[in-house]
């Protein structure tokens, strides 16, 4: 990797954590009444003088054109966007047992900005708030968020299974740490690897999980797993857990037996098994590991 591109992900890193500021991330935990209330208020003339302004002018110029003539509209300059490197597509879906599971999925909108993600993650009901059975999918665009699709049916996913003694917040605490890396290129050379996240609600115990395309690339989806252990900040007395999507698609019981797990064992696709030692020394999100409170 060039140096070009490591100065491109430490600026999209920095980018992703400088938007949300504190009063944006309290606002996603509120209903999304008030903040379409809010929204609202915000597009009013009288709370914004430079639109009120800009309405005037077009008034004024519309009353000196003859009829049916066209308005020279005033030149807005629009603040530079900041791109990620891939167009992102944002999925819902909620459970509902009287329907097929593909019927209940439902795309949300697609993004390929930094500032089009935090409008829509500010915008949408925080993971935490949704009904029991519902999901969130954030995958590549053309990638749908199932195993049968061609770039995911040789995959698997990290799979991270959360306590409910950790509470609900704690789930969007992950969800959106994972987003984080996904989307701020964390997992360096081997972000074409990866594919999507998940967040799961479930009345057991909620669920975050990273998928990959390539189940057989047993040091690179380890390395994955490593680094999305560090951001995520699960306890080394934690372990996560990697299953391959033909194994839960067979799968008789209620369980899926793990392909590689951290922070020690490794199964391989013959059964067997070794013990490796990992590194902590890993990339942080951004300067001084900031997260969005």
């Amino acid at each position: 990797m060039d140096q070009s591109s490591n100065n491109y992900e430490e600026d999209l890193s920095k980018n992703l954590l400088k938007f949300p500021d504190n009063e944006a991330s309290k606002e996603n935990k509120r209903t999304p009444e008030l903040v379409a209330e809010d929204k609202l208020e915000a597009t009013q003339p009288s709370m914004q003088p430079e639109t009120g302004d800009l309405l005037k002018q077009i008034e004024n110029k519309y009353s000196e054109q003859e009829p049916g003539s066209a308005i020279n509209l005033p030149a807005v300059e629009m603040p530079a966007l900041h791109p990620l490197h891939c167009r992102w597509s944002w999925w819902f879906l909620k459970g509902d047992r009287s329907k097929d599971w593909e019927d209940c999925l439902k795309t949300v909108a697609s993004f390929d900005k930094i500032e089009e993600f935090w409008s829509l993650y500010n915008f949408v009901v925080p993971a935490s708030g949704l009904s029991f059975g519902s999901d969130y999918y954030i995958f590549k665009e053309g990638i749908k968020p199932m195993w049968e699709d061609a770039r995911n049916i040789n995959g698997g996913r990290w799979l991270v299974a959360l306590e409910k003694s950790k509470g609900k917040d704690k789930v969007d605490e992950y969800w959106l740490d994972l987003l984080m890396a996904m989307l701020g290129e964390q997992f360096d050379e081997l972000g074409d690897l990866i594919s999507g996240a998940v967040v799961n609600i479930r009345q057991k115990g909620d669920k975050v999980a990273l998928w990959t395309r390539d189940s057989t690339q047993d040091d690179a989806n380890m390395k994955i797993g490593q680094i999305l252990k560090a951001k995520l900040g699960i306890p080394d007395s934690e372990t996560i857990r990697y299953e391959i999507h033909k194994d839960s698609a067979a799968r008789t019981g209620s369980s899926v037996k793990p392909h590689l797990v951290i922070p020690s064992t490794i199964n391989n696709m013959n059964g067997t098994a070794r013990t490796r030692k990992f590194s902590n020394n890993l990339p942080t999100i951004g300067p001084n590991n900031q997260k969005s409170e």
